[in-house]
């Protein structure tokens, strides 16, 4: 599996070094990430870039996100399947839970809630990986022409 650096988490979430520092210390499931060394998950990634909608996107403030904490990281852990299609988390700050669902249980929502698409948080999260762990003289190699044989 994967780990990613504090670094790399700051950049591919989008948030400053004082940010990330203040949510690990709010948030209960990367509270324990210490250090330099790479640790966090791509589904920390996810969970990270979750919170960072609902605090900059919905004015949710992170001590509100961090009573949620859990469920969202265990929500974003939790691996997918590619045949899953639109996949939305479900933020419902009234019972205090959060929730994968796809596009028909989002629909059915009932009470008052923050439905989130995940797709463009993935594809967002994808072209940043690819900037982040392909060095720029890699991105775009040059393709060998074709040779053509003479008959």
């Amino acid at each position: 599996m994967m780990k990613f650096t504090p670094q790399q988490v700051r950049n591919l979430v989008g948030v400053e070094t004082q940010t990330l520092r203040y949510w690990k210390a709010k948030l209960a499931p990367i509270s324990h990430y210490v250090g330099y060394a790479p640790c966090y998950t791509i589904g920390d990634i996810v969970a990270l870039r979750v919170a960072r909608v609902l605090v900059r996107d919905f004015s949710v403030g992170i001590g509100k996100v961090s009573e949620v904490a859990n469920e969202l990281f265990r929500e974003c852990r939790r691996p997918l399947r590619k045949n899953e299609g639109e996949v939305f988390l479900i933020f419902d700050s009234y019972k205090g839970t959060v929730r994968l669902a796809d596009n028909q249980l989002a629909r059915t929502v009932t009470c008052p809630s923050l439905v989130i698409p995940l797709t463009p948080i993935f594809r967002a999260l994808q072209q940043n990986l690819t900037s982040e762990l392909i060095p720029p003289e890699q991105r775009e190699l040059p393709t060998p022409s074709l040779i053509r044989r003479s008959s």
